[in-house]
Parts: C-alpha cells; sequence; structure tokens
C-alpha cells in the first residue's frame, strides 16, 4: 500500500511540476545571481525580479521587496508581506528609477514517466541552520551567502558584511546618487555659493536692484563701546561702533548731533558725547541693504555722578529753574512783606504814595492789582474818593507767601451827592451842583 502511494505522489508532483513550466511566461537571462527563488542576487546584491509579484501576493519575498521600497522612501505604508494597492503604487514609482533584474531562465523540467519502485529521498543529516544577528550559525557567513563576495541572497547586503547605502539612486556608501546626486555616504554636500537677486558673481552690480553684487546676505552685526562709561557731572565720553555686513547705521539715545536719531551714520566710527548730565542709554540699529535680515542692534550705557548743583542748576550762579531756590545753595529763611502808605487820611480826591518791602523773597505781586513787580518800590495811588486797601504779595519757593496791606481812609466828598465840584449837576439827581 505504501509502494503505490508513494507512486501516486511522485506522478501527482511531476505532472504539476511540468504543468506549471509549461505554463510560466519566459523571462530573459540577466543576472546568474538570480535563479528564480531568491529575493536578492547573489551576484550583485540587487533586487532580483520582482515584477511577478501582484496584489494579493504574500510572502517573505513581499515582506523583502516591501523593504526595499521602505529604504528607498518610496513605501510609506507598514512592510507587512502583503502585496496591496500601496504597495503595488510604490514598485510602480521605484521601477521608473530602478529596472529590475531578470533571473537566469530556467528550462521546464521534463515529464518524468512514473516508475514502479521509487528511489527513496535521502535522509538529510546537515544541521540546521539559523540566522542570528544577520550571520548564518551554520556557515558563520552572512544570512543566504556562501562566501565573503557577491550579496545575500535573502536580504541583498554585501556578503563581505559592508553596510549597504540607505541613499536613494545607490547601492553603496560610495560615489553619489544617480537620483539625485547626494553622496551615498550620507554626508551632507557643500552648497552652491548664493549671490543677491540679479547677480551671477560677486562682481558688478544687480541686474534687479543695482545693489553692488560684492555686497552680502549675511545678517548684520554691530559693536557699540563707550569710553569712559562713568563720568562725573557734566563730563564726556566718547562712543565708538563698528559693524560687519551693514550697508547703513542709526544712532539713538542722548543729545548728540550727528547721533540722536540720525539715519546715516557710517557702518563704523567714534563721536563725543558733550557734556551730559544725567545717566544715559545710547543704542545702534544696523541695517543691509538687502533687507534679508533684522537690523543688528547694540546698547551701552554712561553713568553719570549726580549734580553738586541744587536741582535746577548748572552752576552756583542763580536760581533754580525748577523751583527757585538759590544755586549757591544758601539757606533761604521765610519770606516777609510790608506795604505803607504816606498818608492813610486824605480829603475828597487827594492821592497818596504806596511803599512796599520784602525779605527772603524771589518776587511780589498784586500791588494796585498789578502782576508780578520787584520786591521792593512805590507807586502813588492816584486820586482816591472812597476808603481804598491796597495789598501785596511777596514769595520764594521754600515757603508759604508773606501778604501785607494798608488802608487809604478818606473824607466826605464837600459837594453835593452825584457832584464832583461846584459847577455842573448831579449825576445821581440832576440838581445844581452849585448849591
Amino acid at each position: 500500500m505504501k509502494k503505490y502511494t508513494l507512486v501516486s505522489f511522485v506522478l501527482v508532483l511531476t505532472l504539476l511540476v511540468g504543468f506549471k513550466f509549461a505554463n510560466a511566461t519566459a523571462v530573459v537571462a540577466s543576472d546568474s545571481g538570480c535563479n528564480g527563488t531568491e529575493i536578492y542576487s547573489s551576484t550583485t546584491g540587487q533586487l532580483c525580479n520582482t515584477t511577478a509579484l501582484q496584489i494579493g501576493s504574500k510572502g517573505a519575498a513581499v515582506k523583502a521587496f516591501q523593504q526595499v521600497l521602505k529604504n528607498a522612501g518610496f513605501l510609506t505604508g507598514k512592510v507587512d508581506g502583503i502585496y496591496g494597492k500601496i504597495t503595488s503604487a510604490a514598485a510602480t514609482a521605484y521601477y521608473k528609477i530602478h529596472s529590475p533584474v531578470q533571473p537566469t531562465a530556467i528550462t521546464p523540467a521534463p515529464i518524468i514517466t512514473p516508475i514502479s519502485t521509487p528511489t527513496p529521498t535521502p535522509i538529510n543529516t546537515t544541521p540546521v541552520s539559523t540566522c542570528t544577528n544577520g550571520y548564518d550559525s551554520g556557515t558563520g557567513f552572512v544570512c543566504g551567502c556562501t562566501s565573503t563576495s557577491g550579496y545575500s541572497a535573502t536580504t541583498g547586503n554585501a556578503c563581505d558584511g559592508s553596510i549597504p547605502s540607505t541613499v536613494v539612486g545607490c547601492s553603496t556608501t560610495s560615489g553619489y546618487s544617480s537620483v539625485n546626486g547626494n553622496a551615498c555616504d550620507g554626508s551632507t554636500p557643500t552648497p552652491a555659493p548664493t549671490y543677491p537677486a540679479g547677480c551671477t558673481s560677486t562682481s558688478g552690480y544687480s541686474s534687479t536692484n543695482g545693489e553692488p553684487c560684492g555686497g552680502t546676505t549675511s545678517a548684520p552685526t554691530v559693536t557699540l563701546t563707550v569710553s569712559p562709561n562713568n563720568v562725573a557731572y557734566g563730563g564726556s565720553s566718547t562712543l565708538t561702533w563698528s559693524s560687519t555686513n551693514a550697508t547703513s547705521c542709526t544712532g539713538y539715545g542722548g543729545n548728540i548731533k550727528g547721533w540722536s536719531g540720525q539715519p546715516n551714520l557710517s557702518t563704523s566710527g567714534s563721536i563725543d558725547t558733550g557734556a551730559q548730565g544725567v545717566t544715559t542709554t545710547y543704542e545702534i540699529n544696523c541695517l543691509n541693504s538687502y533687507n534679508v535680515y533684522s537690523g543688528a542692534i547694540a546698547s551701552t550705557t554712561v553713568t553719570v555722578a549726580p549734580s553738586p548743583f541744587p536741582p535746577g542748576c548748572t552752576s552756583n550762579s542763580g536760581y533754580s529753574s525748577t523751583n527757585g531756590v538759590p544755586c549757591d545753595g544758601s539757606t533761604m529763611s521765610a519770606p516777609t512783606a510790608s506795604l505803607t502808605a504816606d498818608s492813610t487820611n486824605l480829603s475828597y480826591g487827594n492821592s497818596t504814595i504806596l511803599h512796599w518791602s520784602s525779605t527772603n523773597a524771589t518776587s511780589c505781586s498784586n500791588v494796585l492789582g498789578k502782576g508780578d513787580v520787584a520786591t521792593s518800590g512805590s507807586v502813588s495811588t492816584g486820586v482816591l474818593t472812597q476808603n481804598t486797601t491796597f495789598n501785596i504779595t511777596c514769595s520764594n519757593s521754600s515757603y508759604k507767601p508773606a501778604n501785607a496791606s494798608v488802608t487809604i481812609n478818606i473824607a466826605p466828598s464837600p459837594f453835593p451827592p452825584g457832584c464832583t465840584s461846584n459847577s455842573g449837576y448831579s449825576s445821581l439827581d440832576g440838581s445844581s451842583c452849585s448849591q
């Protein structure tokens, strides 16, 4: 019974093999390292023909091919050993750049005539090898290799253990990519020089904006220093600046002619601050003419010692512009004011002289309703026809103002009501003033 079963199995296997090769599509042999079963050529390390794979294919060959597409940057999906639409699209893109290596043609096997007694299959006594860390545990060679030359039939890696390039368009780590020209060793190429718009070199002028082609598109830099940076009140310092890659600078701070708010400073230079009365921060902003970068800014501060004079004073003479205190630092006491008259009792229609004086005052006012007057003086009251009180106010910046007053009494008029003399008529009732 076992004999006939074995004969039947051989017959069926022979028919299936014959049917498969009878219907296989013939391919052109181009790489002896591909015999139809390897995933990678054992001769060149290139991927063997995978065009026979189609949507629905599964297994190790599909998974290996997906890994190749993934490493080359064509497959965005996961490596799962299933040939789907995503893998198919990635393969189409890959083969536009990489031609598949065709396997060596295989001559269809002849149909074997069944024999009555099949030859028993010998038992394989070779130890089973396993692939550990990229190497075959049985042979010691790279997995899929039988020597140290050529490439692995299962992974495509070099049999000498060297690392293949992962750069698209490269099969090794030497040379340059056939796709994008990048170095196959993964190093970054030196960028080509760049020139301003409208320029092809560093000479001449731009055909776009007329700027000199020798200019730079690098970011500007600027430094600003001051010496000395600590000065006495009224002392001066020197500002010094320098810049790179800049075509213009603008200064800010202080009140220096040719610096503060000046937009056309040279890109380097120095300037004297002049006398300084307060601590001041100076700043400079430098630009280049291509407007590629934001301006470079630098600043420095000059610390000025406090003024030895009272607030509002620039010397020891005069009075403070802030509060009127003497700039010589003298102590000011409370002001006083005095106002008198040559006569405080007058006949109707007469006048008298007013006299005023003050102490510790910087100004007086309000005499005869006038504004500021000297801190002492005299003035006529003019004709008086009724009792009148005169006032004066004297002050300084440190104390409350001092006031003084005087009253002039006028005798009753000798004329009828509404009259200022013995002639004419009364302004009150029209009666004769001669009564």
